[in-house]
């Protein structure tokens, strides 16, 4: 069975995800794909024990508020084995090459969360 080049690079980019965390000495996993009852692509764990969802985009655009509201709903679905301290959206942004049409990466990839997150990650009051 194959899939889109879209869904296998997609995968690859969680894939990539799930590794960099690991080397950084964090606890990650992919998540199982569940249709309506998707919570994301990845956990991840902190030092401290919270869990973090990550959704993974990999593409030319992003409408960041969007995003960031969807992984939030989706996190927060009634069929989590967990409460996530929060969700945020990892963009690695795409750019199209004119030769081939074959996709280039032109700046690091961004992490696009919520602001109320934002201060309870770095250790503020929720």
């Amino acid at each position: 069975m194959s899939s889109s080049p879209q869904r296998r690079q997609g995968t690859s980019w969680e894939r990539d995800l799930e590794s960099q965390a690991h080397d950084h000495g964090l606890l990650a996993w992919r998540l199982a794909e569940h249709g309506q009852h998707d919570l994301g692509d990845l956990v991840v764990v902190t030092a401290d024990g919270d869990h973090i969802i990550l959704e993974a985009k990999c593409r030319q655009a992003l409408p960041a508020h969007t995003a960031v509201a969807k992984a939030r709903a989706k996190a927060r679905h009634p069929s989590a084995e967990f409460l996530p301290l929060t969700a945020v959206v990892v963009w690695k942004r795409l750019q199209a090459t004119s030769v081939d049409r074959r996709r280039r990466q032109p700046a690091p990839p961004v992490v696009v969360m919520d602001l109320d997150d934002f201060w309870t990650l770095i250790g503020g009051r929720p």
